[in-house]
């Protein structure tokens, strides 16, 4: 009989659903786990690409004779452009002719609608708010033809005369409209266009369709969507990670520019929402400003961003504030990262590949006063030169947390934005400690905890806490381990060999009968003892980070007897 045939759970992280995660043994549902994490997140998906929450703001999204409010003709069941009979005729009966919808959303938001030229060939959206933002758009020529406090507008060919027409803006909104156009005037005397699926979402460009009803529907990885994320290997791992906040208020975007002029081309998303930096022919600095964030002196912060080479080897992203000191430069030909400043924390610089040309930087500073600190992302390494208008470079996704490492990307669009702390509870009926059992886990870590002896994966616990993994950075980079029954502590070990920043695996056997308690750490006895107490009865059982770690979990089983040594050597193997 093979090891895993002993184990009475068995959770290879590989199919999820909104707050659950299917383990592999037993079949029949009683061993999957139940997750939750109150907030949206990020993963990098199996397509390599970053994969954000989804969402469309609007209401009755393709239903505009519901809470769409218009005087004009509205005729449904018309042939659409994704093969159905779902598509609007909008024909003029009054002047100017109008379907409207209230909207209070902020932020940076991509408004947009499937259109198609009919007896006219034009419509206008227009966003009304703080700014007043829109864009006409020929259904004839497939073009942008005007637009007004935008931050982008585009139109995509969808085939058969239907185009996908969005415009990008930054306001907060009190109404959203079409308008029926056969010119770049509002107004349309006569004639008719086809409409279909209207979205509204945070972010710089129009994703995939998302149709809703009475209310705003939200997708991709929302409220307690567990991330099976796919950012060092083929194979995925369940991502847990502690509550985290994005600090910069727009990790996307920003309109404050110095001799350079800002496009969009596409992400480590697969979308048109990384910036584009080109600069002018300028003798001077080549920069853009990303919006501020604000930081507490004597806090540690990660500083973090994505960036791909444009026609410049070597460029600099740095701060200009009296609150953090720190600069960054990083060589594309020798993968070299450098850091500098009098608040920069060298040692901390770091790089990961992210492909299709993508690296994050990330590095580490600590606030020396509190207030404000702004980015300042650069085309080039040096602070003057003559520009061009060909050379640039691509930016994406800037971060800063409290913390020292960075954690998965947080968007935002207009606010700081925090992502919570993942939960994972597992299930009570799949295991028994009141007896002989192992557990085995293969894990990673991303950075160890700093400071005090500190918990960070409570495995199986009650009021009393029977088992703990802890870690402690008090001159120690390790993992201890506790037991705990209700006369308190009754296990631990203390390793101090640098295990704990890296791909682990561990296993911790005990044997009811001879009362021995063993710990195997990557294919070695670690530590063990004998005449250890009985624990007490469970009542819950769950993983979750700690504030200062994050973890992948690769594999988890329980086994409802002690594995032999040999057998735990053989699951910790690496």
């Amino acid at each position: 009989m093979s090891t895993y045939n002993k184990a009475s759970l068995i959770l290879i992280p590989s199919g999820t659903k909104t707050s659950k995660i299917y383990s592999q043994k037993p079949i029949n549902g009683d061993g999957d786990f139940t997750f939750s994490r109150s907030t949206m997140a990020t993963r990098v998906n199996e397509s390599g690409l970053i994969e954000k929450e989804t969402q469309n703001l609007l209401l009755q999204s393709n239903s505009f004779d519901t809470t769409w409010n218009s005087d004009d003709g509205l005729t449904g069941g018309q042939s659409g452009y994704d093969g159905s009979n779902d598509a609007w005729l909008f024909t003029l009966a009054t002047n100017p002719a109008i379907v409207r919808q209230a909207n209070t959303s902020g932020g940076v938001q991509t408004y947009s609608v499937y259109a198609k030229g009919n007896t006219n060939n034009g419509i206008r959206l227009y966003a009304f708010g703080s700014s007043n933002c829109y864009a006409f758009f020929d259904l004839n020529a497939g073009t942008v033809e005007s637009n007004q406090n935008l931050i982008d507008a585009t139109i995509e060919d969808k085939g058969n005369g239907w185009y996908r027409c969005a415009i990008t803006f930054n306001q907060t909104n009190t109404q959203l409209y079409m308008y029926l156009s056969n010119n770049q005037n509002l107004n349309a005397s006569s004639g008719s266009i086809l409409i279909q699926d209207a979205q509204l979402e945070q972010g710089l460009a129009a994703r995939d369709y998302i149709e809703t009803t009475t209310s705003a529907v939200y997708g991709g990885i929302t409220d307690n969507v567990p991330r099976l994320d796919y950012t060092d290997a083929t194979c995925p791992s369940l991502l847990l990670e502690p509550t985290r906040t994005n600090l910069m208020t727009h990790s996307e975007f920003t309109n404050v520019l110095n001799n350079v002029t800002l496009s969009y081309v596409e992400s480590p998303e697969g979308l048109n929402n990384a910036m584009r930096l080109t600069e002018t022919t300028s003798n001077s600095q080549h920069y853009a400003t990303i919006e501020n964030a604000l930081v507490t002196s004597g806090v540690k912060y990660s500083i973090s961003f994505f960036i791909k080479k444009g026609t410049h080897d070597q460029v600099r992203l740095y701060t200009q504030s009296s609150t953090i000191n720190f600069s960054l430069r990083f060589t594309f030909s020798s993968e070299t990262l450098e850091i500098f400043g009098t608040d920069a924390e060298t040692g901390s610089e770091n790089f990961v590949d992210y492909g299709n040309g993508w690296y994050r930087i990330s590095a580490n500073g600590t606030a020396n006063s509190t207030g404000t600190v702004d980015i300042y992302a650069t085309t080039k390494s040096l602070g003057s030169y003559t520009g061009s208008t060909s050379d640039y470079t691509d930016y994406y996704g800037f971060q800063i947390e409290e913390g020292s490492y960075p954690t998965s990307y947080i968007p935002t669009y207009g606010t700081s934005v925090t992502r919570n702390a993942d939960y994972v509870d597992i299930p009570q009926s799949s295991y028994n400690i009141n007896n002989s059992f192992s557990i085995h886990l293969d894990f990673g870590i991303t950075k160890k905890i700093e400071g005090v002896s500190t918990n960070i994966y409570s495995l199986i616990t009650n009021e009393d806490l029977n088992f703990q993994l802890y870690t402690n950075s008090s001159g120690n980079d390790g993992l201890n381990v506790y037991l705990k029954n209700q006369g308190g502590y009754v296990f631990g070990s203390n390793p101090n060999d640098g295990w704990g920043n890296t791909a682990s695996k561990i296993c911790v056997t005990y044997n009811a009968n001879t009362g021995r308690l063993a710990y195997f750490i990557n294919g070695s006895l670690y530590n063990e003892q004998t005449s250890i107490l009985s624990f007490g009865t469970h009542s819950t059982a769950y993983i979750t980070p700690s504030a200062n770690n994050l973890m992948e979990i690769k594999k988890y089983l329980f086994f409802e007897s002690a594995l032999t040594d040999q057998e735990a050597i053989n699951l910790t193997t690496i």
